[in-house]
């Protein structure tokens, strides 16, 4: 599954007509990489349910240049993901 807080986007990635936007090109490489998933799902999910993806991207359009967190994201991230994971396991 893949979430993403802008309906929009979702409701591109999920249809079947061609989408001749500005954004097209990057929308027909998302679902051509998808078909190499058994199976993919993409979803919408308020910002608010997904801080960490959000921070994620905020902190991304800060950075100039590639960055790549391999091993361990910025601290913020982890704090916001480990807040995530406490609404998800039972206690």
């Amino acid at each position: 599954m893949v979430e993403g807080d802008n309906k929009s986007i979702v409701s591109k990635l999920n249809s079947t007509d061609q989408d001749i936007s500005g954004i097209g090109s990057i929308i027909r490489s998302v679902k051509m990489l998808a078909t190499n998933f058994v199976s993919c799902q993409f979803l919408f999910t308020g910002r608010s349910g997904n801080k960490p993806a959000h921070a994620l991207a905020s902190e991304g359009l800060r950075q100039f240049g590639d960055r790549f967190w391999i091993e361990d994201a910025p601290a913020l991230i982890l704090a916001l993901a480990a807040q995530d994971r406490r609404f998800l396991d039972p206690p």
